[in-house]
């Protein structure tokens, strides 16, 4: 070792066993409409949907920079169990208690198509159709000023908040003619 300082790797037994809560919250709506107007037969839909999950930490994640002096102490054996109640209640000081991060995902969707019979050839029916939709999509990821750092232990470094915004806009038509077998594009 040559007077290094020994680089362990150490699983916090002081702090006792890890626990989390996780929550989700999700609302979806639907609806649309559906029929024919003015020689056009439609179908419509609108959507909206949202889950937002939090997750909480209740024990067993300490904070690196109170618990490293505590072990840099010695008064934590890192090579077996800690006995003394005064030790352990100083490991259990060090922990992050709280929501480490939130998340929240949405889609909102519009979306319809409209088709009727144009003109009748002497082939057959000529119909046409049209459809669209339009989506926006959103995510954001609100880590804990404490993730942000890499300070708990436990939850793998640092995660910086992120957000994502995406939208499209689709549209179709078509226009085809149906003979007495069935239908030909």
């Amino acid at each position: 070792m040559n007077g290094q300082p020994l680089n362990l790797i150490y699983r916090d037994f002081a702090n006792g066993l890890r626990n989390t809560l996780d929550t989700a919250n999700t609302t979806r709506v639907v609806g649309g409409l559906k029929g024919t107007a003015a020689g056009w037969d439609y179908d419509t839909a609108a959507l909206y949907s949202e889950v937002r999950v939090k997750d909480d930490l209740e024990s067993g994640y300490p904070q690196y920079s109170q618990i490293m002096p505590l072990l840099d102490s010695g008064v934590i054996n890192p090579f077996g169990p800690t006995t003394d109640p005064a030790a352990l209640a100083a490991a259990k000081a060090t922990e992050f208690v709280g929501q480490d991060y939130s998340t929240k995902t949405s889609l909102a969707s519009l979306s319809g198509t409209a088709s009727r019979h144009l003109v009748t050839l002497p082939a057959g029916p000529l119909a046409g159709a049209v459809g669209v939709e339009l989506r926006r999509e959103t995510f954001d990821f609100n880590p804990a000023v404490a993730i942000q750092t890499g300070d708990i232990a436990g939850q793998g470094g640092n995660t910086l908040p992120e957000s994502a915004l995406a939208y499209c806009r689709v549209g179709i038509s078509r226009i085809q003619r149906a003979a007495a077998h069935g239908i030909r594009g």
